[in-house]
Parts: C-alpha cells; sequence; structure tokens
C-alpha cells in the first residue's frame, strides 16, 4: 500500500483576533475545541460560526499534562503529569467543579450513560467510583478485593455502549491487566462489577491504550515491552507494531489512528501490515463521538481534520 493522504481530510482552523504560538494540547467534542496555550492558559473555541470564536479564557495556575472534553463538549477533565492529580471543569459555569487528588495516580473518564454524562474515576486501589453530572451525587461505588488490591491506570467507556473497560495492575506488580465490564451492573450488581475485574482476561502489558471504532468495538493497544506492542481490533490482534509510548487510539470502518508523543500514524485498514501514513504533531484529541480529530500541527496551528470513514 502507498501512503494514502486520503485517510486524512485536514483543515485549518483561525479565530478573529487570536494568535497561537505555544499551543500544546487539544481536545474535540461537537462544535467545541479546547486547548491549553503555553504553561497553563485554558483556551475554549466554539466551531459552530463561519469563523471560529474563543468563548472562554483561563489561567490555570498549574500545568496540566492531559486534557479531554465530555461527550456533550460541557465538561472538560485536566490531569497533571504525575497522575495524582486532575480537576473537572464545567465550561458553561466557567470554572473548576471537582478535584481529584491522592497520593497514589489517579484515573478518571468522563463518559454518557442513558442519555446522562457522569463522571467515572478511581482515586484509590481498588476502588472504581461514579458521580452524575453536572449534580456531582454519587451514582455508585465498587470495591474490589483488598488483600491485592487493582490499581487503575485507565478507564474507557464505548460511546453510547454502556461498555466499560478497565486497565491497571495488581498492587505492588507491574504487568498491567484489562478488564471490562457494563455499567448497567455497576448500578445494579457491583458485586458483579468487581468479579469482572478482579478476573481480567488474558491480555496483558507493560501498557494498555483503549480507543474506539465506528463498528462499535473497542481498539486496544498493548505495549508487551520497549520496542513491541500488540493491538486488538476487537477481541483479535490485527497487527503487531516496533514502537512504545502511545498516546492514543482510534479506528474507523477504513483507518486505524496510533497516536503517539509527536505523532499521528495512519494506516488502511486493508493493509495493517504496510507504513503508515505520519503526520508530525505538537497535541491532538480524538472527537469522543465519531471520525473527527483536532491537531496541533508542528508550526502551531489548529486543524479540525476528518478521518476516512
Amino acid at each position: 500500500m502507498t501512503r494514502d493522504a486520503s485517510l486524512l481530510q485536514r483543515q485549518s482552523i483561525e479565530w478573529k483576533g487570536v494568535k497561537l504560538e505555544w499551543a500544546r494540547l487539544a481536545a474535540l467534542s461537537g462544535d467545541r475545541v479546547v486547548l491549553v496555550e503555553g504553561r497553563d492558559l485554558l483556551m475554549v473555541l466554539d466551531l459552530s460560526a463561519s469563523r471560529g470564536r474563543v468563548t472562554h479564557v483561563q489561567r490555570l495556575r498549574w500545568s496540566p499534562q492531559t486534557i479531554s472534553l465530555s461527550p456533550s463538549g460541557r465538561f472538560v477533565l485536566l490531569s497533571a503529569s504525575r497522575g495524582n492529580y486532575a480537576t473537572l471543569w464545567d465550561l458553561e459555569a466557567g470554572q473548576g467543579v471537582f478535584e481529584l487528588a491522592a497520593p497514589e495516580s489517579i484515573a478518571a473518564t468522563v463518559a454518557r450513560f442513558r442519555g446522562e454524562e457522569l463522571l467515572l474515576f478511581s482515586r484509590e486501589p481498588g476502588v472504581l467510583e461514579a458521580l452524575a453530572l453536572p449534580s456531582l451525587d454519587p451514582l455508585f461505588r465498587v470495591e474490589l478485593d483488598r488483600s491485592k488490591p487493582f490499581v487503575f491506570s485507565s478507564i474507557f467507556v464505548m460511546p453510547d455502549e454502556g461498555r466499560c473497560f478497565v486497565s491497571g495492575h495488581r498492587y505492588l506488580e507491574m504487568s498491567e491487566e484489562l478488564a471490562s465490564f457494563s455499567l448497567a451492573d455497576a448500578f445494579s450488581d457491583a458485586g458483579r462489577v468487581a468479579r469482572a475485574i478482579d478476573a481480567p482476561t488474558s491480555i496483558q502489558g507493560t501498557r494498555i491504550v483503549h480507543g474506539a471504532s465506528s463498528r462499535s468495538e473497542c481498539v486496544t493497544l498493548v505495549e508487551r515491552d520497549e520496542t513491541n506492542a500488540a493491538l486488538y481490533l476487537g477481541e483479535t490482534c490485527a497487527v503487531l507494531t516496533t514502537a512504545n509510548e502511545h498516546t492514543g487510539v482510534m479506528a474507523t470502518d477504513r483507518a486505524l489512528i496510533v497516536g503517539r508523543k509527536n505523532a499521528l500514524h495512519l494506516s488502511s485498514r486493508k493493509d495493517l501490515s504496510a507504513e503508515p501514513l505520519s503526520v508530525r504533531t505538537r497535541g491532538y484529541g480524538f472527537d469522543p463521538a465519531g471520525s473527527r480529530l483536532v491537531l496541533i500541527n508542528t508550526k502551531g496551528g489548529v486543524e479540525l481534520c476528518q478521518v476516512a470513514g
């Protein structure tokens, strides 16, 4: 296969009166883009008009390392590089509404279930919690086996599917494991969820990255060691890669996108063994609803991209 540039359609975004020089983090959901410019400047951009407009600018006074938007685009989740601090912002209220801080690492995500959004998180080994949004009312709390508790490293909920995938490791162990459960069970049968997480699949690695596919299947990239990773489309191991430090993964019916620290790699699903198309970036974010992404190019410009479906 030749490098197929048609897998990604790129369009520059401009906002009147705004010049971006040091944008480094980006997130996309619907018509809303959120950027972190420089160390700690949070910028919210509206794409619904013919020319984009800035709707909110806020100095955070700390430097986040990851950023993600909720499916509705109302809530933005920012986390620190060490993984022991995260904060949830309500963009309609224009302020932070919930903080997570712990001596251990924190795993968190904002998802939609049965038409409502929720914050799903773990801030202590062996415990998974959920809060309703925007009320922050407790929804459920799942407690796992405390003899050798599961330390969550990532949480991923399939868009509108209600299927939750989690990865993590046993306390004092290094190898990560993958488990999944139904969010419906978390509301009605916490014990069933605990058993599912305490009996994970046979997929193991040093690090696990989740993503979604337009085929309603979970795309899971499992780093085996410093040089090898296995990619699972649904339950099938489809391709081996030879790179580590992956930061994200997404698939459509035609394309597979694997993110790394400074680049996106796009492959046709017709031939995943061929050399991928590489796009250099400063940062990127996948739209949780489908086959779009926002990227910060190497010159600091922001682009809205459509991935071939």
